[in-house]
């Protein structure tokens, strides 16, 4: 989409610099552990999460771990815990050091036997170390009254806070997105985008979190437009929309995309109609997001609907028709307009500065 954009060497320095900038922060790997006792189904959890089959449901117990090398490039690691009839039961402290500093624990329970004495003893440790969600898989065997005793039961013997414990089919899928939407929540900023970048699918908790930082770059671009500035001079928003493109299009997988390419649909490889809202407007001649003065509501409002609209793009498999998006991004800026009027401009900029 980027090839008949006019990007102009200074746009393309701006847009290689807010690149080095934006991947320095938002590239992290996210550290996740996924540990639990044989036959739990911590790999077919896992293959669930990332959309795709990576693991194979290991046979061995914990000499070494069973995460391979594909696990630990996703930035997931396996632990399994020889337990239950194998003659003795992993010391806790043991798979705590296998566990490579993560950022959060998947503890996963199998939800076709009872709750150990083992299980609560992992937990314990686990959860004083690091944020621990405990996972009570199979759930797809059971009726509804057997996973209602099952669930008590983890959350009596586990004294796991409710808002920490999913159950889930890994089979299924069923209440997966729940726990992927969680560990988002969980995550740092930065390691969440690295996540979210590595799975297939998942859709819906990816366009929750574009519209999150959607949401926080349009803020951004309205406290600037607080004091309306001449856009002759392109500094203003440029750089903060090469940063947002960069920003969702690493959320879909995207985290190569090239800062020529980022620039190139900032500055118009979207159709030159794909802004003629606000073109009409600034009533001004300019490549988009480039006009003659422009306040808070339509900063906001221009780059909010350019954000919905590129996530959209992105989230179509970078398909849509090039027709298509100047109509998505005239549906998204009216919606965004009428959002705007009802902000409070000077009280988020206070926010921004911390007063």
């Amino acid at each position: 989409m980027a090839e008949d954009a006019r990007v102009n060497p200074d746009q393309e320095s701006i847009a290689e610099r807010e690149a080095r900038r934006f991947r320095e922060k938002f590239q992290a790997k996210a550290r996740i552990s996924i540990v639990g006792f044989s036959g739990a189904g911590k790999s077919s959890l896992f293959n669930r999460i990332l959309g795709r089959t990576v693991s194979e449901e290991p046979a061995g117990g914990m000499k070494g771990t069973t995460a391979s090398r594909p696990e630990e490039t996703q930035g997931f690691i396996i632990v399994d815990c020889p337990g239950y009839g194998a003659g003795s039961v992993t010391a806790p402290d043991v798979v705590l050091k296998q566990t490579m500093d993560p950022h959060l624990v998947l503890q996963v329970l199998n939800g076709g036997e009872a709750v150990h004495d083992a299980d609560v003893a992992l937990y314990r440790v686990l959860s004083r170390h690091v944020k621990t969600i405990v996972v009570l898989n199979k759930i797809d065997i059971l009726d509804a009254t057997e996973l209602t005793e099952a669930e008590d039961s983890v959350l009596s013997k586990l004294a796991v806070p409710t808002d920490m414990f999913i159950p889930v089919s890994a089979r299924t899928g069923a209440r997966v997105e729940k726990l992927v939407r969680l560990i988002v929540s969980l995550l740092p900023s930065g390691a969440k985008e690295g996540f979210l970048s590595k799975l297939e699918g998942h859709l819906t908790v990816k366009s929750e979190e574009t519209e999150r930082i959607v949401n926080y770059y349009a803020g951004s671009a309205a406290v600037v437009g607080l004091s309306p500035i001449p856009f002759s001079d392109l500094v203003a928003l440029f750089p903060l929309q090469v940063a947002m493109t960069l920003h969702v299009a690493l959320i879909y997988g995207h985290g190569d995309l090239p800062a020529k390419d980022a620039a190139g649909l900032v500055a118009g490889s979207l159709g030159t109609s794909f802004v003629f809202r606000y073109a009409a407007r600034q009533a001004v001649k300019f490549v988009p997001f480039l006009g003659s003065a422009v306040g808070a509501v339509t900063a906001f409002a221009s780059i909010q609907a350019y954000g919905r609209t590129i996530s959209w793009w992105f989230a179509s498999g970078m398909k849509a028709p090039r027709e298509s998006l100047s109509e998505y991004f005239k549906k998204e800026y009216a919606r965004a307009e009428v959002e705007a009027k009802k902000m409070d401009f000077s009280k988020l900029k206070r926010e921004r500065e911390g007063k």
